[in-house]
C-alpha cells in the first residue's frame, strides 16, 4: 500500500531558541498525523540535519524571503520550500496565530497552518467551506468576539510596524515604510498619529531615535506624531480612529475589535477582504461584513494539543496532492532517502 512521506525539519527553528513551543510545533504535527495514517501506509519523520530530502509533504516552522541567505535556518526553509515547488510537491508552513493579541502568553498555543505559502495570494487554506464551530471554539477559548464597527470618535491613527527586514516585509526596511506611510496619511488628514513598533524589532531603539529626529526637524508631515509606549496593543485600540499596517497580524486584531483598518500590502494581508482600500478612506470610514472572513481565519488555526491528537487532520486534510491522512506512529529509527541515511531523533 503506497502512502505519503511527510518530512518535518527541526533545523528550521532559529538557533538559540529558548521557547519550548517551537520544537513542539514540529513534534506534535508529526505525532498527530502519525495517529491517523498507518492504515494508509503513510510515513513521517523529523529530520534533525541541514539536508533537504524528497517528500510528498514537507513541514517547516516559519517562512522565508529573498534575503534568507543571511541565516542558515532561513536558508534551510528556503531550500525546503523551493525544492517542493520544483517537484510540484506540497509544503506545510506553520506560523504564529493571528489571534496572538488575545493570548499574549500563548497559553492556548494556537498556530496557523497553510500550504505552499503564508500569505493569502500564495497559500492554500482549507477555508472555502469553514466550519462555523471552529470560530465559536476560538471565541470561547480566547474570550474574543467581533465587536461592532467603530466609525468615528477615535483620537488618532495607529500605525503598527512590523519587524525590520523580516520575511513578512520581504526585506523592506521598516523605517522607509514608516516614512512613506506617514507622508501618505498626511495627504488626506492632519489627525494625530501614533507609531507602535514591533516588540520583536531588534532595531527599535534606533528607529525610535530616527522618528524623534524627524519630529523635531520642523517637517510638517511629522507634526503631531508620537511613539507609543503601551505594552498591550488593546490599550492602543481603545482610542484609535483607524489602524494602518503593512500585512501583519495587528490588522486582523484591529478588524476583530471593530476598528477601520488600512493595509499597504493588500495582496499579502490576511485582513485584505475587510480593509480600507485607499488613503482617502481614512476620513471616509465604512464597515465590512466580517462573518465569512473570520470563520475562514479561524479554520486555519489549531492548538498544539489538537494537532497532536489528530483533530486538526479533519480541518487540514484534502490540501495535499490528494489527502494527508497521517502516518503510523514509529519509535526513533533510521529512514532511507535516495540511498542516503539520516538518523531521526524522534521518540514520541
Amino acid at each position: 500500500m503506497n502512502g505519503y512521506r511527510v518530512v518535518s525539519y527541526m533545523k528550521c527553528i532559529p538557533p538559540g531558541n529558548k521557547k519550548a513551543q517551537k520544537p513542539l510545533i514540529i513534534r506534535n504535527f508529526i505525532e498527530g498525523v502519525n495517529r491517523h495514517g498507518k492504515q494508509f501506509g503513510d510515513q513521517g519523520v523529523i529530520l534533525n540535519s541541514w539536508t533537504v530530502v524528497d517528500a510528498d509533504v514537507s513541514v517547516i516552522q516559519g517562512f522565508t524571503h529573498e534575503n534568507s541567505q543571511r541565516h542558515r535556518h532561513l536558508m534551510l526553509r528556503k531550500a525546503v520550500y523551493e525544492g517542493q515547488q520544483r517537484r510540484n510537491k506540497r509544503c506545510m508552513i506553520v506560523d504564529s496565530s493571528l489571534f496572538l493579541y488575545a493570548d499574549i502568553t500563548q497559553s492556548r498555543n494556537y498556530l496557523r497552518y497553510g500550504y505552499d505559502g503564508i500569505f493569502p495570494n500564495t497559500a492554500e487554506y482549507c477555508w472555502d467551506n469553514p466550519d462555523p464551530q471552529r470560530w465559536e471554539k476560538i471565541k470561547k477559548d480566547l474570550n474574543i468576539e467581533l465587536k461592532p464597527w467603530r466609525l468615528g470618535g477615535g483620537q488618532y491613527i495607529l500605525i503598527c510596524c512590523q519587524r525590520d527586514g523580516g520575511w513578512s516585509m520581504q526585506g523592506m526596511r521598516v523605517i522607509n515604510w514608516l516614512d512613506h506611510t506617514i507622508r501618505s496619511i498626511r495627504t488626506v488628514t492632519n489627525r494625530p498619529i501614533r507609531v507602535r513598533f514591533h516588540p520583536g524589532d531588534k532595531g527599535v531603539q534606533r528607529h525610535k531615535q530616527m522618528i524623534t529626529n524627524w519630529i523635531y526637524t520642523g517637517d510638517w508631515n511629522f507634526k503631531n506624531v508620537e511613539i507609543s509606549g503601551a505594552k498591550d496593543i488593546r490599550d492602543e485600540f481603545a482610542h484609535a480612529h483607524a489602524v494602518v499596517g503593512h500585512n501583519s497580524s495587528p490588522t486582523v486584531a484591529s478588524v476583530i475589535e471593530g476598528i477601520p483598518t488600512l493595509v499597504t500590502d493588500p495582496d499579502r494581508a490576511q485582513s485584505k477582504d475587510v480593509a480600507l482600500q485607499s488613503w482617502e478612506q481614512l476620513e471616509k470610514l465604512k464597515p465590512f461584513d466580517r462573518e465569512l472572513w473570520i470563520k475562514r481565519i479561524a479554520q486555519t488555526h489549531w492548538t498544539l494539543d489538537e494537532v497532536k491528537d489528530g483533530l486538526a487532520e479533519i480541518g487540514i486534510k484534502g490540501l495535499t496532492v490528494s489527502e494527508i491522512k497521517g502516518f503510523g506512529r514509529q519509535k526513533g529509527h533510521t529512514e532511507l532517502y535516495r540511498g542516503a541515511e539520516y538518523e531521526i531523533d524522534f521518540h514520541p
